[in-house]
């Protein structure tokens, strides 16, 4: 490939990648990574090692949403389970 053809390229790493994909991150860099994508959508390049950064985030992120969401309903689970709660509604 010559440098003229690489000179359009724009490599783009796997953390504007999860700023675009993830919920919750800070809004001024999601809105700035979707405009660099969209700007440069015909020219991005990516890495396998990107991809695999990426798919990496996104799991890590599923397990701890996962996570704060079962530790957050450990309250409840007592109270639903318990007899006289059941009791009530004749279970």
């Amino acid at each position: 490939m010559s440098v003229e053809a690489t000179a359009d390229l724009c490599f783009v790493d796997s953390n504007v990648w999860l700023y675009i994909l993830l919920p919750g991150q800070d809004v001024d860099k999601s809105i700035l990574a979707k405009e660099l994508v969209s700007r440069q959508r015909a020219n991005i390049v990516i890495s396998t090692q990107v991809i695999n950064e990426v798919v990496n985030g996104i799991i890590r992120h599923a397990v701890m949403s996962s996570r704060k969401y079962v530790n957050s309903s450990a309250g409840f689970m007592p109270a639903i389970k318990s007899k006289p709660l059941l009791s009530q509604f004749n279970c």
